[in-house]
């Protein structure tokens, strides 16, 4: 055990020191800024979302999760179809 936290904490520990020694150290105003996908942020990122996209996750969750637990059960009774009736 002690082996394999070993094998899984010195390449952490080994590039934690590299980058100690090799990194420059160059903080700055545009290095600190605050970006999303590479574009200043502009506004206010609360937006209010209407209520009917939440409505139609929910329902499509709902018609997923019971499509996965209906195909084991239509799988189950294929041969209902095909039986031969007595005359």
């Amino acid at each position: 055990m002690i082996a394999a936290l070993a094998f899984a904490v010195t390449p952490l520990v080994l590039a934690w020191l590299w980058a100690k020694k090799f990194s420059p150290r160059k903080p700055g105003k545009d290095k600190n800024a605050i970006y999303e996908c590479g574009l200043e942020s502009k506004g206010d990122a609360w937006v209010q979302f209407k209520s009917e996209y939440y409505l139609y996750g929910i329902i499509f969750l709902i018609f997923d999760v019971e499509t996965i637990f209906l195909l084991p059960f239509a799988v189950a009774f294929t041969g209902l179809g095909s039986a031969p009736s007595s005359p």
